[in-house]
């Protein structure tokens, strides 16, 4: 079974705003209720109070995220974080995955080769490690330099030739801004692909917005048909949300039935002609 994403932490979050108990969390994620209640148990936040009795509302609300009293509430309250569980499971990987798995001999060997031919010869790691089998033999070189980047040789990430050419990412945790986080549920990327998966005729539109230019005050909305390959675009103003959906509402679905209609007419007064001719 595979192990909760970010994605699955928030639709947790989302279910315990709205009061849903354990099996109906598994239900909607198709996980074990025992890992959604690992889950909740092992990244759960204790805020203490000032009262040391049990709060009155625990037995009403699973959580206190949802309590409507957690405000003026003086008992102990426990809160569920998506964003600080995922930080802390990416934390306990990343820790796992951050020890070498060699030995200390073999540390040693690859060290001896990397202060002769990289610090001494200036020579690239890839070609130290095509040009020793002996190292071939122990590791990949992708983990000889995660060890270099690591610090577990003498050898500096900075002597690696070319190394300052490369790009070096760093992760950032993203931050969710919604208010509200239940409006999420039923609206995920996944429940997308199962909706469309069950109803293939379905006829899908997308929308998308091209911003431009930072010092643009205009921007274009462009509404897409996967199925037909078309795809036209509207001009809205820029970070106005009152803009697009005023926009939306003036090309809304009445005015293409309207235009529909004129169209289908026509056809049928073609269609009768043609059978009166045909009946002369």
């Amino acid at each position: 079974m595979k192990k909760l994403n970010a994605e699955d932490r928030m639709l947790i979050q989302a279910c315990l705003i709205k009061n849903n108990s354990i099996t109906e969390i598994a239900r909607r994620l198709k996980k074990n209720k025992s890992t959604i209640s690992r889950e909740i148990s092992s990244h759960i936040e204790i805020h203490k109070g000032y009262e040391e009795h049990i709060c009155t509302h625990s037995k009403e609300y699973f959580i206190c995220n949802v309590c409507p009293h957690k405000y003026f509430c003086g008992y102990t309250k426990k809160y569920y974080n998506f964003e600080k569980a995922n930080s802390e499971a990416e934390e306990v990987k990343r820790k796992s995955r951050s020890k070498s798995q060699l030995t200390k001999q073999e540390i040693l060997s690859i060290n001896d080769i990397l202060l002769q031919e990289v610090r001494a010869l200036k020579q690239s790691l890839h070609h130290v490690y095509v040009a020793n089998p002996i190292i071939q033999k122990i590791c990949s070189e992708r983990t000889i330099r995660r060890g270099i980047y690591r610090g577990d040789y003498d050898v500096k990430a900075h002597e690696l030739r070319r190394y300052v050419t490369f790009k070096h990412e760093y992760l950032k945790n993203p931050k969710c801004n919604l208010r509200n986080l239940s409006v999420i549920i039923g609206r995920t990327f996944k429940d997308y692909l199962n909706y469309t998966s069950k109803n293939k005729r379905l006829n899908v539109v997308q929308y998308d917005s091209v911003i431009g230019k930072l010092s643009d005050k205009k921007a274009i909305l462009t509404v897409t048909f996967p199925r037909y390959e078309f795809q036209f675009g509207i001009l809205i103003d820029k970070s106005n949300p009152r803009s697009v959906v005023a926009k939306i509402k003036k090309y809304s679905l009445i005015s293409v039935l309207e235009w529909l209609k004129r169209f289908f007419q026509l056809i049928l007064l073609i269609t009768e002609l043609s059978f009166h001719l045909l009946t002369k």
